[in-house]
């Protein structure tokens, strides 16, 4: 979100996953994250939802200090918290309900392994 709010990069920057072992958010990546890790027998599926929430408190949040977005916002003066506050309603207006709440598409991956005898 950082990047779609144009916020400048933290310093020291973030910490990410290393390439090497990172893998791709999907069925087949996670799967290969678990193979990789000696498990058998692997089912992954992935499952989505609507997650409804009030704007305000899905702001509380990163305003709190919470989170990436929280830790650049911690860095920012007053205006530039209003600023990114601005950009927040206007990327998530598109997901508002008529009652004015939050509906984001959303969705986690659930596997199964069994670790095989040794």
């Amino acid at each position: 979100m950082t990047e779609a709010l144009a916020l400048p990069t933290p310093q020291p920057p973030l910490p990410r996953v290393a390439a090497e072992v990172n893998f791709s958010r999907t069925p087949d990546g996670l799967r290969g994250l678990l193979e990789r890790a000696g498990l058998v027998e692997l089912s992954c599926q992935e499952v989505v939802w609507t997650h409804h929430a009030d704007p305000e408190d899905w702001w509380a949040a990163p305003a709190s200090g919470m989170g990436s977005l929280g830790k650049v916002l911690a860095t920012l003066p007053p205006a530039g918290v209003a600023e990114a506050r601005g950009h927040y309603e206007r990327l998530t207006a598109g997901h508002r309900t008529a009652d004015g709440r939050l509906a984001l598409p959303t969705g986690c991956l659930i596997a199964v392994g069994v670790v095989p005898p040794r």
